[in-house]
């Protein structure tokens, strides 16, 4: 098997722990790089002067940096949807019950409030803010999207696995939800100042449907922070670092400590005990320590 490897590439360590190391000369490192993106790896080349051994070291430490963001991100999704979720289900089983949805491009055609399962049956006001309207007018359900992935996940799982093909039940379908979705029931910082009067009808209508939301639900998820817009804030700067991290961008001219301060305040916003957790198990700032440099 080790004959199919690149000769720069063999198995170390321990034999009761094969452990995947590099060994690799000067005139290897040209041919390692062909097997990344040329573009990719230029940027590493040109923040390392052209030192292509500095650049490699580079791009690993960057991974290893990304790992443990990602790793924090994980607990703050988590941690988020969670806390918005328990707020979202009590608000909207105190809502009064709609007898299908009133908007006439709504096939769905689901009831409204009266339910602890807001995504599935939003009251009037959440449906302004859990659905998307195209150009055309047609009603896109998040509900029905999550659903999807969450059915296709419980099929997927490995058959031996205890819920295997099981029923879909609420908590699944909030768990495939994607992150930005939670972003969009909050506030938006960029209408904060600007007269309503001069947004579009559907840009005031979901503003005035997430302020109110805020208000009356979503602000008990947060008891650290009483501002929406810091709160709305705070989730954009994880949400977008997330999605930098997922496609595999450098993150060398990213303000990586304080992404990461954005992150745990926003955990102790919903929690202070949970941020103090992630905080003080996180291994950020000693990466960032061991960033590889030119030596003098």
């Amino acid at each position: 098997m080790h004959g199919s490897l690149p000769n720069f590439y063999k198995l170390g360590g321990p034999a009761s722990a094969q452990y995947d190391t590099f060994v690799m000369q000067p005139n290897q490192l040209a041919d390692f790089g062909s097997f990344l993106a040329g573009a990719r790896f230029q940027t590493y080349l040109d923040n390392c002067q052209n030192d292509r051994k500095l650049a490699l070291t580079t791009y690993t430490w960057n991974s290893k940096l990304a790992a443990e963001l990602a790793r924090i991100l994980g607990h703050v999704e988590v941690v988020l949807r969670h806390a918005m979720d328990l707020q979202l289900r009590s608000w909207n089983a105190d809502q009064p019950r709609v007898a299908g949805q009133t908007d006439l491009n709504d096939a769905r055609k689901r009831d409204g409030g009266n339910s602890e399962e807001w995504l599935k049956h939003p009251a009037p006001l959440l449906f302004k803010l859990v659905n998307t309207r195209t150009r055309t007018g047609k009603i896109l359900s998040t509900y029905d999207g999550a659903l999807r992935r969450a059915i296709d996940g419980s099929n997927e799982r490995d058959p031996a696995h205890p819920r295997h093909a099981t029923y879909v039940t609420h908590d699944d379908i909030i768990a495939h939800t994607t992150f930005g979705f939670w972003l969009h029931l909050l506030p938006n910082p960029k209408h904060r100042h600007a007269p309503l009067s001069s947004l579009s009808q559907q840009e005031r209508s979901k503003e005035l449907a997430a302020r109110r939301l805020w208000s009356e639900a979503l602000c008990k998820a947060f008891p650290g922070k009483t501002n929406a817009y810091v709160v709305q804030y705070y989730v954009q700067r994880a949400h977008a670092l997330r999605n930098r991290i997922a496609h595999h961008e450098p993150l060398l001219h990213t303000d990586r400590k304080s992404y990461f301060r954005t992150s745990t305040r926003l955990l102790h916003g919903i929690n202070p005990a949970v941020g103090s957790w992630v905080g003080s198990t996180a291994q950020v700032v000693q990466i960032l320590n061991k960033r590889p440099r030119q030596k003098p």
